[in-house]
């Protein structure tokens, strides 16, 4: 349940919105272009893992749409439908991503540590 948001929205980061390009030393800079927080993710995953609630079918708890539903547990669906919908038309045009992967500077991250 909590699972399935977390893997779209890093699959559809991935795949769609960032396309395979980072600026991985910004992921390790708080004032880099990432930030400290993806408000817009966490908005995604939070409604994510809400949503399936009332169609999740577990011994600890059976959400209200299960029995209409004939027993069947789909909230891994409801969950992948929404947090991916949700997350891509949130930040389809607000991309961060450079336009090819940016790596970090090995001769300075080795210098870095000959002094370290």
């Amino acid at each position: 349940m909590v699972f399935t948001p977390w893997s779209i929205i890093n699959l559809t980061d991935f795949y769609l919105i960032s396309k395979d390009r980072f600026d991985i030393p910004a992921f390790y800079d708080l004032k880099g272009r990432y930030g400290k927080w993806n408000w817009r993710a966490l908005v995604a995953y939070g409604v994510g893992v809400v949503v399936q609630i009332p169609f999740l079918a577990q011994s600890f708890y059976t959400g209200p749409m299960v029995e209409k539903l004939g027993g069947a547990d789909i909230s891994w669906i409801v969950g992948i439908v929404v947090t991916f919908l949700l997350y891509f038309f949130m930040l389809r045009n607000r991309s961060v991503a450079p336009s090819e992967t940016i790596y970090p500077d090995v001769e300075a991250l080795d210098a870095q540590r000959s002094r370290g």
